[in-house]
């Protein structure tokens, strides 16, 4: 059995591999470490990495390697409870799609702390299961744990969790989604344009949504259900011709792309002329609520 130093020697050395992309030699540590010394630390670190880079083969090719990385989360747990454990099983599940357990694995994480990651990624398994009071409780939670300072400026946590408190509160007070939205609006933190614009119509505040239209468009490719948002909400404010001109803007923004967009085009021009089928693509738009992504290695800096 080597020493608990040694463990943590060749645990930091798989995580510089990894911060200067040498991916083979920390799967090779990471992997050494777990065969010479099981234990909790290095079964964690094994799944997690597993499950975020994948098996490198000799020929230099990467294959997923989720289940694999579970199974070693899976053995970590068994060792001990952990919060970046339970985390890092959670996020699998999600994204397996497999909600109720991932909100099992988020709450139990929850229970060591009030981390702004888990108490968000608790609130997006529960949206995901229509739990949306319960959602927005653990949503609104997450704000206030949050600081900003400790991610990323690229996708500040903030703007996330004000997104998704703002969505789950609209399925069942509108007045108070549109309040979170207005608050949204006014901070100085950086958000969606498409949420700012979608949160807006659905809480039938069309002339905010009217405002917001443009920003969106600087910013975003607007998918077909958004934009039969677009045409719904000028329509009802009388304004045939501006819905128009966004209908010649997406068109304009369309004939750019390298794939087949006729599929796209026809979506787009049924919406703009048919009233019933421009509700149909109202009702096909879902919001999923991000989960936050955290560091799951044991002994990262």
């Amino acid at each position: 059995m080597i020493s608990r130093n040694d463990v943590e020697t060749i645990n930091d050395i798989a995580l510089q591999m990894i911060s200067i992309r040498n991916f083979s030699a920390a799967q090779y540590n990471f992997r050494q470490n777990a065969k010479k010394n099981p234990s909790f630390l290095t079964f964690n670190n094994l799944g997690v990495y597993y499950i975020t880079e994948g098996i490198e083969l000799p020929n230099g090719k990467v294959h997923s390697a989720r289940k694999l990385g579970l199974k070693y989360l899976k053995r970590a747990e068994a060792y001990s409870q952990s919060q970046l454990n339970l985390m890092a099983i959670g996020d699998v599940y999600f994204n397996e799609k497999s909600y109720d357990v991932a909100s099992d694995y988020f709450r139990r994480a929850c229970k060591f702390n009030d981390y702004y990651i888990s108490l968000n990624n608790l609130g997006a398994s529960l949206y995901m299961l229509g739990k949306y009071e319960e959602a927005s409780t653990n949503f609104q939670n997450a704000l206030s744990h949050c600081n900003c300072s400790d991610y990323s400026d690229i996708y500040p946590a903030k703007s996330t969790i004000y997104s998704s408190y703002a969505f789950s509160v609209v399925h069942y007070n509108k007045e108070e989604s549109l309040d979170i939205l207005h608050r949204m609006l006014k901070s100085d933190i950086s958000h969606i344009e498409v949420d700012e614009f979608v949160l807006a119509y659905l809480c039938n505040d069309l002339l905010l949504a009217k405002k917001l239209c443009q920003r969106m468009f600087d910013s975003w490719h607007v998918d077909a259900s958004v934009m039969a948002m677009v045409f719904d909400c000028l329509f009802m404010l009388k304004e045939g011709n501006e819905a128009e001109k966004y209908l010649n803007y997406q068109l304009k923004h369309l004939a750019g792309y390298d794939y087949n967009t006729k599929p796209e085009i026809y979506r787009l021009k049924k919406s703009f002329s048919q009233h019933d089928y421009r509700k149909e693509e109202i009702a096909n738009f879902q919001y999923s609520p991000p989960l936050i992504k955290g560091c799951h290695y044991v002994g990262s800096k």
